[in-house]
């Protein structure tokens, strides 16, 4: 609900005074913006009630383009600049709509000593042109094409790098989610072989073992995990000079690039610390 504070007529009313300043045109998408942001305010946002019809305007310019990649910004808020100050900056992600989003975006900003004081995100039917400009806003549930727009308030002013820290960490994480995604039902399938895989595993662990790998197997297929990488390795060389490869082309999800593991080539094990290196010769079944 938009806060007591400010009535749904007033919000409007400001937004579209603030819009009229800054030449902007479509104030039927900005409005179906503003009703959605404003739904969605935290308390940490309510509390500065009167930011609120600049930081949608701002908002708004921010998705006004956008291609197929993400977007993301961090920024410091100014009056000048953005129409309002709040004492702290703000990570702002306009990007394909998907499951994780907001808290796999949270942990990376806060793994930079940041505290994330209060999240508006809305989640909006959009329609773009071939070059992504923004040409309607809908409701989402009345759309083919959904897009994540996300402000962030932190509790702190950002230096220019932090704030060029996170927007890379941010940028980072919004391609592991995608690549997380796309391959989910993949990776939940690579878990139907290591159930077979584990069932004849008799010949060098006990029935106990393997009872209890299939077990944990089948619990972790029962929405208990959430499947973000998979990977294939294998060993190499002769019993004496054994080594570890990746199988190539076997990554899934945030391991789909097999060019960014360490034994993308072949690594002997005995360059390897002892404690993996046994992991790959006698390590449990599961």
């Amino acid at each position: 609900m938009v806060m007591d504070s400010v009535k749904a007529d007033d919000l409007m009313g400001e937004v579209e005074r603030l819009a009229n300043d800054r030449d902007i045109e479509d104030l039927e998408a900005l409005a179906a913006l503003a009703e959605s942001f404003a739904a969605r305010v935290p308390p940490v946002i309510e509390d500065d009630a009167a930011t609120i019809p600049a930081r949608i305007v701002s908002l708004f310019e921010f998705i006004q383009v956008r291609d197929k990649s993400s977007k993301v910004r961090v920024f410091t808020p100014t009056v000048q600049s953005h129409g309002y100050e709040i004492g702290g900056s703000v990570v702002e992600v306009c990007t394909g709509d998907s499951p994780f989003l907001l808290d796999s975006i949270t942990n990376e900003i806060e793994l930079h000593d940041v505290k994330v004081l209060g999240v508006v995100h809305p989640v909006l039917g959009v329609e773009r042109d071939g070059e992504g400009h923004l040409s309607a806003i809908r409701h989402a549930r009345h759309s083919m094409t959904r897009e994540s727009v996300e402000h962030y308030q932190l509790g702190t002013v950002l230096d220019d790098n932090a704030a060029e820290h996170i927007a890379a960490g941010v940028t980072r994480v919004l391609a592991d989610v995608r690549v997380a995604v796309a391959d989910f039902h993949q990776m939940r399938a690579k878990l139907d072989r290591m159930v077979e895989l584990t069932r004849i595993g008799g010949s060098a662990y006990s029935q106990e073992e393997v009872d209890e790998g299939v077990s944990l197997l089948q619990w972790l297929d029962d929405d208990n995990f959430v499947f973000l990488g998979y990977r294939e390795y294998r060993l190499i060389g002769e019993p004496d000079d054994r080594a570890v490869q990746v199988v190539p082309d076997t990554g899934l999800g945030i391991l789909r690039d097999d060019s960014r593991s360490t034994v993308h080539d072949p690594v002997p094990l005995k360059d390897l610390p002892p404690d993996r290196a046994a992991r790959y010769l006698e390590g449990d079944l599961v």
